[in-house]
């Protein structure tokens, strides 16, 4: 900070001194009274008016910044247990994070609310795979999927993890006829990748 002010007193005398130097050949008196009331004034103004430190701002590094902002979330939610906007975003929140448990809670919250949402138990249905080794099968992922299924049985993600439990499960066959009533309802690009499966 102190760097900051020296350069910036250079610089505003240096200006001061270049705007009235016709003043100073004819009186040196007056002309320096005038630099130095106008630095003065300026550096009063900014002090006043002006945000000092700033000049030592350090910006938040990302993670600081979704830290706090999953701090405030978590707040929000405590004051309105019934966002369900916001526990879902949190539940997706902890899901990029790792931390499938924090996410199972957050999506029950938002089950409560809301049971007939198939996406919202494909998502609940999601946070249990994660958390469980690839080598395993999840018996609750296999149970939220079914329920989804059962409220919307093209939904695409549903039969998607629907197919991949069947294949940790060891019964490819049946996956792969759940994938391929799927690939039509993919998009060209989606479908490509699905069919090597």
């Amino acid at each position: 900070m102190s760097v900051f002010i020296v350069i910036a007193i250079v610089l505003l005398s240096a200006l001061l001194f270049y705007a009235l130097f016709p003043i100073w050949k004819a009186n040196r008196k007056l002309a320096t009274s005038l630099i130095l009331g106008s630095s003065i004034l300026v550096a009063s103004l900014y002090v006043l008016l002006g945000k000092p430190n700033a000049i030592d701002y350090l910006p938040p590094t990302e993670q600081q910044t979704i830290d706090q902002a999953l701090v405030e979330l978590e707040e929000h939610i405590k004051q309105q247990p019934n966002d369900i906007e916001a526990l879902v975003l949190l539940a997706r929140s902890n899901m990029q994070m790792g931390e499938y448990a924090k996410a199972q809670e957050n999506y029950a919250a938002a089950i409560k609310i809301d049971s007939n949402n198939s996406n919202l138990l494909v998502d609940y249905a999601e946070s249990f795979f994660r958390a469980t080794p690839p080598d395993q099968v999840s018996a609750d992922a296999k149970l939220w999927i079914e329920k989804a299924l059962a409220l919307e049985p093209n939904n695409q993600r549903a039969l998607f993890f629907q197919g991949v439990l069947l294949m940790q499960a060891k019964q490819p066959a049946q996956a792969a006829e759940i994938w391929e009533k799927l690939l039509p309802q993919l998009d060209e690009n989606t479908a490509n990748a699905l069919l090597p499966q």
